[in-house]
């Protein structure tokens, strides 16, 4: 499982790399994740440091931490 969380991390990462900062609902949506897929995989990405997370609401919005901007 971890494996797949990590993969799955890896995909986060990229799509916010190419496309910029989006919602974990639309992450969901763009990388056919189920919700536990996706928190698992920004809640490792978190860890590391590398997302900052902001709270819109209800929506919760990822964007790459300025060291992973590079």
């Amino acid at each position: 499982m971890l494996n797949q969380i990590g993969n799955d991390a890896g995909k986060i990462w990229q799509t916010l790399a190419k496309d910029g900062p989006m919602s974990l609902k639309q992450l969901e949506r763009v990388l056919s994740f189920t919700p536990a897929e996706a928190h698992l995989a920004m809640g490792w990405l978190a860890r590391e440091n590398k997302v900052n997370l902001l709270a819109k609401g209800k929506n919760i919005y990822a964007d790459l931490t300025e060291t992973e901007h590079k």
